[in-house]
């Protein structure tokens, strides 16, 4: 299937909804650079966006490499199946 997953909420308070923003890294163009500024939630949209697609994705569907040029807040993610390397 498409390598999609929810990773936020859009808020839409004039039709009083909010709808799921999706990741979605299919086909050729699947790839993903997060940059900010320090302590601008970096790291938290990784971690949810990898956590989020090897929970809804087996290892042959999904491989990740992890770049943590921060504190080593992505070193969890090397014990995934899907998780190739962290290189910090």
């Amino acid at each position: 299937g498409a390598l999609r997953v929810p990773i936020a909420l859009v808020d839409r308070p004039y039709q009083q909804r909010r709808d799921p923003l999706l990741l979605d890294v299919s086909g050729a163009a699947g790839h993903l650079a997060v940059v900010g500024g320090p302590r601008s939630g970096k790291s938290t949209t990784l971690l949810t966006a990898v956590l989020g697609l090897a929970l809804t994705h087996t290892p042959a569907e999904l491989g990740v490499h992890v770049l943590d040029f921060g504190g080593g807040a992505l070193t969890p993610l090397g014990g995934l199946p899907h998780v190739g390397t962290v290189a910090d």
